[in-house]
């Protein structure tokens, strides 16, 4: 199997998003079965709340292929948004740095696109 890998995202940016789950895809279609996790805090989290159809489209693909998108809770209250809210492909966790802490323990290739 291949290595597992975290993608980071912290910017409330669409294009950002966009590059991360291609960069997601890219990754699958070359090395095959690995676990990928697209790990999102603070203000890029509000991307996950608004509407936005070729990235949900995207997102849904992702995580149908077994991509994980984690949201930090933090983050969240942060910036007044709900689970209730966000895209139905999305996770929450109690806090994205403790998540990307954890990943890295676990041997994750850590990238921020």
């Amino acid at each position: 199997m291949a290595d597992a890998l975290c993608l980071h995202i912290d910017a409330n940016d669409p294009a950002r998003l966009h590059l991360a789950l291609k960069n997601a895809r890219n990754y699958l279609t070359v090395v095959g079965e690995a676990p990928v996790t697209l790990l999102a805090n603070g203000p890029s989290v509000n991307l996950f709340a608004t509407h936005l159809p070729e990235l949900e489209t995207l997102a849904a693909e992702m995580t149908a292929k077994g991509v994980r998108i984690q949201l930090c809770q933090f983050a969240l209250n942060e910036n007044k948004l709900t689970k209730e809210q966000l895209w139905p492909c999305c996770t929450v966790v109690p806090a994205g740095m403790v998540a990307l802490v954890e990943m890295q323990r676990e041997g994750y290739a850590y990238v921020k696109p």
